[in-house]
């Protein structure tokens, strides 16, 4: 436990789990404007650029029941704890947790804005055929996520795991 020197906590506790009748809905608002490309002097030719951006209010979320213990200071909506004893007081520790409750609630932001391009180009020759230049790519501006009621809204962009990249693409060139 985090908040009494690492050290690990042998007295039970208990786990909350299941539904939430308190949980609202989560909301979001979106915006989108684009703009796509084909030229007469290019025929077989398009450009898409598209931007984005969404902000998501009360989103889902819940408390892993190791997070009071590895974050307590992030998760203590989530856990309740016994008054500290006096030798936690002198230690300056918070006393043990004796619940965690990881039902879901309300307590996430996200919000995200960015922008995606893609560019098609099919045209044919006389000796190899046909051919098709497919492109896409998206610029993740910002993703920032607030991960309970106590955090900070943090930029994810980059960041491992399942955050986005700033850049992603793909491409692809056949012929037939």
């Amino acid at each position: 436990d985090a908040a009494r020197g690492n050290t690990v906590q042998l007295t039970p506790w208990s786990l909350v789990t299941g539904g939430n009748p308190a949980l609202k809905s989560e909301e979001s608002e979106s915006q989108n404007y684009g703009v796509i490309f084909t030229p007469r002097f290019l025929p077989g030719f398009s450009l898409n650029v598209d931007y984005w951006n969404i902000v998501k209010t009360n989103a889902v979320t819940s408390a892993d029941f190791d997070g009071p213990f590895v974050n307590p200071t992030l998760y203590d909506y989530a856990s309740t704890r016994a008054a500290p004893s006096s030798s936690d007081i002198a230690a300056g520790w918070l006393g043990p947790v004796t619940m965690v409750d990881s039902r879901p609630i309300n307590a996430s932001k996200v919000s995200t804005e960015g922008v995606d391009v893609r560019l098609r180009y099919n045209w044919e020759t006389e000796l190899m055929g046909s051919f098709a230049l497919n492109a896409n790519a998206t610029f993740t501006n910002n993703f920032l996520l607030q991960i309970s009621p106590t955090a900070a809204p943090v930029n994810r962009i980059n960041g491992g795991g399942t955050a986005p990249l700033k850049w992603r693409g793909l491409g692809s060139l056949t012929c037939s």
